[in-house]
């Protein structure tokens, strides 16, 4: 599918908790990317833990709780649908 995308994706991350090594708008779209893919192909990121890890950490963060807590929050797999 995207493999080596994702095999680019873990290499950018490294082992750093974010991709530019501070949170920013790119790691929202990764860890919504990587869980949305990851619920149509489970084994895609088999070997890229680090990529499953940063889209845990990002979803997350504190300040994301609360609303994922809240009404307003739906979880629909793949672009809320």
């Amino acid at each position: 599918m995207f493999a080596n995308d994702f095999k680019k994706w873990s290499g950018l991350l490294g082992a750093k908790d974010y991709i530019c090594g501070e949170i920013t708008w790119i790691d929202f779209t990764v860890a919504d990317t990587v869980q949305s893919c990851t619920l149509l192909c489970p084994k895609a990121f088999d070997g890229l833990d680090n990529l499953l890890n940063h889209q845990k950490r990002v979803w997350g963060l504190p300040e994301l709780q609360d609303y994922f807590n809240s009404n307003r929050f739906m979880m629909h797999p793949v672009n809320g649908s």
